[in-house]
């Protein structure tokens, strides 16, 4: 037996100090390096804001010769924490911004053989979800790039000017998109995220057009994002109708439904930071796949136009409780004349006598056949004149135009 002190070839002993799903990275000084600013944010923030170039070299240009964990973790610690983006808000939304373009554009990113990343995408994921505006901003809005440091005032759906946010190409969240979509945790993190997003979506003194912004606003980042998860960010790729077919059967889900799934599902011993494919997580999806996935009557049609048909669906309900939420649906307004007294698995009575929309908890406690019900209801409700108005009509639309159309 060799010595465990043997100081020539690959060491013996470091292996057996770290974690198994920590040792690509562990014999790269570079990588424990970025790591190591991972975990310490003013001084990853100082490292990469000290120098324009390092952002460039390091995240975009450097080979390191385990995987891409450490960078992606050191540009997650500079760009996201809440005090360093208070007091230093656009060269954070820059970090964010230059560091996902470079990490995008690198030759070995990718979920293609012999690239790499996916290893890294809960810390990408996270940059995403702080700067969830901009995300969907590019989808919905395509703004120009800007002329130096990727930032620029951003203008939300609501009129509301948010100043030096990170701007990014779709090209760029194609590709970090794509990534995300292959690692379990960061796949439901983004997910929690976005319904978060869309549940909160309407501030309150709203009003309609705020809503039909909103509408297609959601709707195409909806459609993009299941369309970059579903080809991997591989441009000009056919999807992978399984991980885009999750994407939807997961929206509008409540966080704590999410958080389950993980349990149920994620490896023993999974914590944050160790990245674990999301094939068992799909296959799980897949087995609990909703009544339009597993028994549609509608086979003659392209499974992309199947996802379509439930994102709309699905997104359509959202978005109708949103509009609740902000007292914007025409039944709110005691002066229009419409109840909801013609609905009865999409309302609840009240001890009056009169109906309020179920909500997105009690929709969950339904069976699956009461939800083809609700479902049903909820949609003809949300598309009926007088309920949300025109800011329906066009969901449809915008989400396939991101979705649909952007396949080859």
């Amino acid at each position: 037996m060799p010595s465990l002190w043997n100081w020539t070839g690959r060491p013996r002993i470091l292996p057996g100090m770290v974690n198994e799903a920590d040792q690509d990275w562990a014999f790269d000084i570079p990588s424990i390096i970025m790591h190591d600013l991972g975990d310490h944010h003013r001084a990853s923030y100082e490292f990469f804001n000290g120098d324009d170039n390092r952002v460039a070299y390091w995240a975009g240009e450097h080979l390191y010769t385990g995987d891409l964990s450490g960078i992606a973790a050191a540009l997650d610690s500079a760009s996201t924490d809440p005090s360093l983006t208070s007091a230093h808000k656009r060269e954070t939304a820059s970090i964010a911004a230059r560091g996902l373009e470079a990490v995008a554009g690198r030759e070995d990113f990718g979920v293609e053989g012999g690239q790499r990343g996916v290893e890294g995408a809960q810390s990408l994921e996270h940059i995403l979800e702080t700067y969830m505006r901009s995300l969907a901003a590019t989808y919905a809005n395509s703004p120009s790039r800007p002329e130096s440091d990727l930032t620029y005032d951003l203008a939300t759906e609501t009129n509301q000017i948010i100043a030096d946010s990170p701007w990014f190409s779709r090209e760029t969240l194609d590709s970090i998109l794509g990534v995300v979509g292959r690692d379990g945790q960061a796949f439901i993190d983004l997910r929690t995220a976005v319904n978060n997003a869309e549940a909160t979506s309407l501030p309150p003194g709203s009003d309609r057009q705020a809503l039909s912004a909103v509408a297609n606003l959601w709707g195409s980042t909806e459609g993009a994002i299941a369309n970059a998860i579903g080809t991997g960010g591989i441009n000009e790729a056919h999807s992978n109708d399984e991980h885009a077919q999750a994407w939807i059967d997961l929206a509008g889900k409540p966080a704590s439904t999410l958080a389950g799934l993980l349990k149920k599902i994620a490896p023993v011993g999974t914590v944050m930071g160790v990245g674990w494919v999301s094939d068992a997580f799909v296959n799980y999806l897949m087995g609990e796949a909703s009544e339009t996935w597993a028994n549609s009557e509608e086979e003659e049609k392209k499974k992309q136009e199947l996802m379509a048909d439930e994102a709309y669906s699905s997104f359509i309900r959202r978005l109708l409780w949103a509009a609740d939420a902000a007292g914007l649906n025409g039944y709110q307004d005691p002066d229009s004349g419409l109840t909801l007294n013609n609905y009865s698995a999409a309302t609840v009575e009240n001890p009056d006598g009169s109906y309020r929309l179920i909500t997105p908890e009690e929709y969950e406690q339904l069976s699956d056949e009461e939800k083809k019900t609700a479902n049903a209801e909820l949609e003809v409700l949300a598309t009926s004149p007088g309920c949300m108005g025109d800011a329906a009509t066009n969901v449809n639309t915008s989400f396939n135009q991101q979705f649909q159309e952007r396949f080859p």
